[in-house]
């Protein structure tokens, strides 16, 4: 049951803030990647890495980077999804900027 009150809660996640309230309320409550077992503060902590990543980002290689990073964040409970989902807008921005500021170079 709490599985599937989290997945709903990240689904209907509209912010970073709303997927962290959900990460933070499953407490202790593990969650079963492919490849390992997650805590919600470790799932939290990893998507802010990718935000920052994203932030920081000042190339297309370093975009690619991001993108390639949303593997670090797993696909239970649809997180990879909504990440990217949340991520796109910016990502779109900063690929359009960049693009821009080589075209003008």
């Amino acid at each position: 049951i709490l599985h599937g009150l989290a997945k709903e809660r990240v689904a209907k996640a509209k912010s970073f803030e709303d997927l962290y309230v959900a990460l933070r309320d499953l407490g202790g409550i593990p969650i079963e990647g492919s490849a390992d077992s997650y805590s919600g503060e470790d799932l939290q902590g990893r998507i802010t890495d990718l935000r920052d990543m994203l932030n920081a980002a000042e190339t297309a290689e370093d975009i690619n980077n991001v993108e390639d990073s949303l593997q670090n964040v797993t696909r239970e409970l649809g997180l990879r999804d909504k990440v990217q989902e949340l991520l796109a807008d910016q990502i779109k921005e900063k690929k359009a900027r960049i693009a821009g500021e080589a075209i003008a170079a």
